[in-house]
């Protein structure tokens, strides 16, 4: 595996919805450059376990096995291992026990806000809340994960930097005839940066036949590397929406984007129009991330100097950018940045 930064390698990140590892399914997915198979056993207590996905008798892919009497048997051999990791049956060897080093490794596993959410190392922090979770006078909505060929630290940037809203997004949710940034608060703490105060024109979605355009007030905190919490309000009623950003690095240069909404408005809007707006949306946002050149996050002083590419011009607008890619510095952060 590559060497990982110890912040990122302690933190929590999405892997799968819950819905996708039904009793008795596996799944194969990778985080921070390896490969992990996350799965459930066929009992209904079975909770959902993440390990290497590596058999240790000759390196298969355990992904690629099945669940027997709620263990994980190898597709290679049929070595079968517990919840545990520890191997506990070989076919070939039916009245021998297991070596006691045919174990496979496990990684810390939960299943929290309809995620199964894993962890690589040894997470001090718990998972992050969501505003008004429970509150019934919002409703929820979880996007599909989009899967997006660029740093994990880029992704994550665009969803903080507005400004590329009305030329991106122009026609879905952005008008260009409103471009103008309004001075803006950044903040930065030991734990991360907060945004507030940030103002910014946009149109109704794409559902709504009246496209009309109104001012909005967002905040915005990152207390996480690859994690943004927002807040988006109108100035002229009182709509309000929290937006929880998660990005999951798969490779230095690609990732999966996660979004999960709690709003009180559209209560009755099918989930699947509002899906096939964030498709819209993010299918845009997705065709710029992956033009940037370098693929990695240039850090202000950088890493390293094998690239190509000259430094990046910053603006005023792009105080919170150069805050954040300051804090990623400061954290020793050299995974997806350059």
């Amino acid at each position: 595996m590559t060497k990982i930064d110890p912040i990122l390698l302690n933190d929590w990140y999405i892997v799968a919805k819950a819905e996708d590892i039904q009793q008795g399914e596996i799944k194969s997915v990778r985080l921070l450059g390896e490969d992990i198979v996350v799965w459930r056993g066929n009992s209904p207590e079975s909770p959902v376990l993440a390990w290497q996905d590596w058999c240790p008798h000759r390196g298969a892919a355990l992904s690629r096995g099945k669940i027997v009497s709620d263990c994980l048997a190898c597709g290679y051999h049929g070595l079968r291992y517990d919840k545990t990791g520890k191997c506990v049956y070989i076919p070939s060897l039916p009245t021998q026990t297991p070596p006691a080093n045919a174990r496979v490794k496990a990684y810390k596993c939960q299943e929290s806000r309809d995620y199964i959410w894993v962890s690589l190392g040894n997470p001090v922090q718990n998972i992050l809340p969501i505003p008004e979770y429970n509150n019934p006078d919002y409703c929820r909505f979880i996007s599909r994960p989009y899967y997006i060929r660029s740093s994990p630290f880029r992704v994550l940037e665009n969803n903080f930097d507005l400004a590329h809203v009305p030329f991106v997004h122009e026609g879905s949710i952005g008008d260009a005839r409103y471009p103008a940034i309004e001075e803006y608060e950044v903040e930065t703490d030991k734990d991360g940066i907060t945004i507030r105060n940030f103002k910014l024109w946009q149109m109704s979605p794409v559902f709504i036949d009246n496209k009309n355009v109104s001012k909005f007030s967002f905040s915005m905190r990152i207390n996480r590397p690859l994690s943004i919490l927002g807040v988006k309000e109108t100035e002229n009623d009182s709509k309000k929406k929290y937006w929880f950003v998660h990005v999951t690095p798969v490779e230095e240069e690609s990732c999966l984007l996660w979004v999960e909404q709690t709003l009180n408005y559209f209560y009755e809007l099918p989930e699947l129009e509002m899906q096939k707006h964030q498709d819209i949306v993010f299918r845009e946002d997705t065709q710029i991330l992956e033009s940037q050149r370098p693929a990695r996050l240039p850090l202000l002083s950088r890493n390293n100097s094998n690239t190509q590419w000259p430094r990046e011009v910053n603006v005023q607008c792009d105080k919170a950018s150069v805050a954040y890619r300051k804090w990623l510095k400061d954290l020793g952060i050299t995974f997806g940045v350059c």
